[in-house]
């Protein structure tokens, strides 16, 4: 792995215990990352669900230059080269699924249920929030959220988002990490069924 991967690692550590540990526990359906960036955290999501039900793991970013709303991070082509890159280091190519799109154009059209979705990305919550709601009706029952931008706050707001995905059956935190948090839905809330 190369110098820029490291930054990731640094960034990324508090992180990766707690996400690994519920890719380990999820069941049921696939695990989808939104906003995988440089490949660290889906890296131990991968890693997770190998010592667990060895669900198939999907990242998704759509890799187009952007700016990050809260902490000002440059993304983009290079961002998916380092990718690429990791995705080699880490011995996770051909293993994962990488699709290059942004989320909401995804969510329609996604059929696999999802037993974790591990949101990652810095959008303000007004961004943030209709991608949720499109994401969120994929989710089975005892499914998670784990949403990591919270260190954000202050600037993109993303604090509302458990209060915003409550009415959807995420009624439980079943945990929060400094910048993480994590809802779990309650069974009798599956939305997926219309």
């Amino acid at each position: 792995m190369d110098k820029k991967g490291h930054r990731g690692l640094r960034k990324n550590w508090q992180q990766a215990p707690l996400a690994r540990l519920l890719a380990r526990l999820a069941k049921g359906g696939v695990i989808v990352e939104l906003g995988c960036g440089k490949g660290v955290l889906l890296n131990h999501l991968y890693k997770g669900t190998q010592e667990g039900a060895k669900l198939p793991v999907y990242g998704i970013d759509p890799y187009q230059p952007y700016v990050g709303a809260a902490a000002g991070g440059i993304y983009g082509p290079k961002t998916r080269e380092a990718l690429l890159r990791n995705l080699k280091a880490f011995g996770m190519e051909g293993r994962v699924s990488i699709i290059q799109e942004r989320a909401e154009d995804v969510a329609p059209s996604w059929t696999r249920p999802v037993a974790l979705l591990w949101v990652d990305t810095g959008q303000p919550y007004d961004e943030l929030a209709p991608i949720l709601e499109a994401w969120q009706k994929h989710i089975v029952w005892h499914g998670l959220i784990g949403i990591s931008a919270l260190w954000y706050d202050k600037r993109v707001h993303v604090s509302r988002l458990p209060d915003f995905l409550r009415p959807f059956g995420f009624r439980r935190r079943l945990c929060q990490q400094r910048h993480v948090v994590v809802l779990w839905r309650e069974a009798g809330s599956d939305s997926t069924k219309d």
